[in-house]
């Protein structure tokens, strides 16, 4: 498994297995959705992806866990 660590922004996204964006809300946007070439997203912060991004994405045939079921177990304890 291929790991990157980083700001999409900063230019720091390359090739992954999965993309887990973690501690910024909108950090994936239409501006930057082009450059995801992961094939699985796990949202792991609040609403990470943008709808519209998102909608892009999913065209594309990455797949997109959300935020509310990836976090679902950090609140159950």
């Amino acid at each position: 498994m291929h790991i990157v660590e980083g700001p999409i922004d900063r230019g720091r996204l390359g090739p992954a297995d999965v993309l887990v964006p973690a501690a910024t809300s909108y950090a994936v946007h239409d501006a930057n959705q082009d450059r995801v070439v992961a094939p699985y997203i796990v949202e792991a912060a609040n609403l990470p992806v943008t709808a519209s991004a998102e909608e892009k994405l999913r065209r594309r045939g990455c797949v997109i866990v959300p935020d509310v079921v990836a976090d679902s177990g950090t609140n159950a304890w």
